[in-house]
Order: C-alpha cells, then sequence, then structure tokens
C-alpha cells in the first residue's frame, strides 16, 4: 500500500477519471469490495473497519464528511457510530466506468458479499408406525382360524384391531389379548407367509397346519407328532371337539364376562 495520495498534488479530488481507474486497478481485493459497499451505501461506513476506509483515504478516493451543525465528522444515519464520507464525483465516474470494463470482460465485479441463506429446515423425526397391538387367542374349532374384518389369522398371530364396537367384546371374551410389551423379543415371523406370530411355538403350529408341504421328509417334529402313545399312528380328531376342549384349557374363553352376564 502506498503512503498518503496516489494522485498528483495539483489534481486532487479533481482528478481525470482517468488517473482514478489506475488507482482502482491497483486496489487489493478487499479494498476494492469495501470501495463498492462504501458505493452501495452512499459513503456510510458501516460495516467496514476504520482501517480499510483510511487506506482508501489516504489513496483520495474518499474524504471524511463534516457535519454542518457540528463542525465534526458525520456519522452515519443507522446510529451504529460509524463515519460518514463523501465518494468524489471523479471517483464516482471512474468507478462506474471500472466496473462496466469489469462487467464486459466477464470477469466477477468486486461487491459485497451477501449473508449466506440460511440451512433449510431439517425434517421433523417421524413417529415409527406402531406395531400389532394384539394377538388370537382363540380360534374357531375344527378351522384352525379367527376371522376379523375378512382376514383369517391363526391362533397366536398379530393382528391390530381398528376400533369398531366388536373389538370391545372380542378383547372382553378373550378371543384376542393385548400384546405384552415387554416380550417383544419373542415374537416370531413365518419364513412362508411372513406373518408374525407371539412366539414360535405359536409360530411353529402355524408352519405344520398352513405349510405341511414344507414339512415333507423326515421331519422330526412331525413323525413325533403322528406317533400315538403305543408306537404306532395315533388317529387324528377332525371334528373339532379335542381341539376346543385343549384350546378352553389353555385359553379359555371369559364367558362370564358377556354383556348380559355382567348387566345382570
Amino acid at each position: 500500500m502506498l503512503e498518503g495520495s496516489d494522485l498528483p498534488d495539483d489534481t486532487g479530488a479533481d482528478a481525470a477519471p482517468e488517473a482514478v481507474l489506475a488507482i482502482l486497478e491497483r486496489l487489493t481485493p478487499q479494498q476494492q469490495s469495501a470501495l463498492a459497499l462504501l458505493v452501495e451505501q452512499d459513503g456510510q461506513g458501516c460495516g467496514l473497519s476504520t482501517q480499510m476506509c483510511s487506506s482508501l483515504v489516504q489513496r483520495d478516493l474518499l474524504v471524511k464528511a463534516v457535519d454542518p451543525l457540528t463542525d465534526g465528522p458525520r456519522v452515519c444515519t443507522k446510529g451504529c457510530g460509524h463515519a460518514w464520507y463523501d465518494i468524489p464525483a471523479a471517483v464516482q465516474t471512474a468507478y462506474a466506468t471500472w466496473a462496466a470494463q469489469w462487467e464486459e470482460d466477464g470477469a466477477p465485479v468486486t461487491t459485497a458479499v451477501p449473508a449466506p441463506p440460511p440451512p433449510p429446515a431439517r425434517p421433523l423425526a417421524t413417529r415409527r408406525e406402531m406395531g400389532p397391538s394384539h394377538w388370537t387367542r382363540f380360534t374357531l374349532p375344527g378351522l384352525g382360524y379367527f376371522t376379523y374384518k375378512g382376514t383369517n389369522y391363526d391362533r397366536g398371530q398379530l393382528l391390530t384391531l381398528t376400533g369398531s364396537p366388536r373389538d370391545e367384546q372380542l378383547e372382553r371374551l378373550g378371543y384376542v389379548y393385548p400384546v405384552p410389551k415387554g416380550e417383544t423379543y419373542r415374537q416370531a415371523q413365518c419364513g412362508a407367509c411372513g406373518v408374525w406370530f407371539l412366539n414360535e411355538e405359536f409360530r411353529d403350529a402355524h408352519g405344520r397346519l398352513r405349510h405341511r408341504h414344507r414339512f415333507e421328509g423326515d421331519d422330526l417334529d412331525v413323525a413325533a407328532g403322528m406317533a400315538g402313545p403305543a408306537g404306532g399312528a395315533a388317529l387324528r380328531d377332525v371334528t373339532g371337539d379335542a381341539e376346543e376342549r385343549r384350546m378352553q384349557q389353555q385359553y379359555p374363553l371369559h364367558l362370564e364376562r358377556t354383556r348380559a352376564t355382567l348387566e345382570g
């Protein structure tokens, strides 16, 4: 940086635009940016350091403005206390010519850097979808399934109640039960159809009933289930009576909780 004015002593603020253009060409990028901001702000030094403005004053590109009332330095109108500078007409003309030349040459014109846009708002965390709320506790004897909203569910299969008036009765009588919150780790999925069950025992029973072809051959579980106490083939009850008795003993329906019983 040169000390003092870069203009000849006999020119001063009335220097020819060509002489001012020569000064603008030698400004550093920081000085060019500061001058551009001052031109944009009509000479108010808000946002600029005093040292940077002083360097432009030393080059006769700025003149400190004088307050006509106090004969002291004029300050900005924003109330932040920065000095106000007069920009000579020759400097304004030369700056306009210099900026136009840069635009014609395709080079960027040094201007104040705008504040970066705020970062895009982060999407709100979405709530994880809730899993099935109930499990099928009692099925139709002989058929082996429980029908809800047109869908058949095997015993132990997980399902979600829709909130219909019948749901309260199904839960009260024991056809369905809420899924235990602390035992979700025991839930098992069928590898053939993908449905979920309360535990592996119910899943395996579903597999033997619905996907028997997968157990053809030398499957030990099926072979053991088909053997009778004496070692021969066991007779299978197809009427459903034995299955109902077994379910009533293991998972009895709460018939004492019918609406008529409760109201009586």
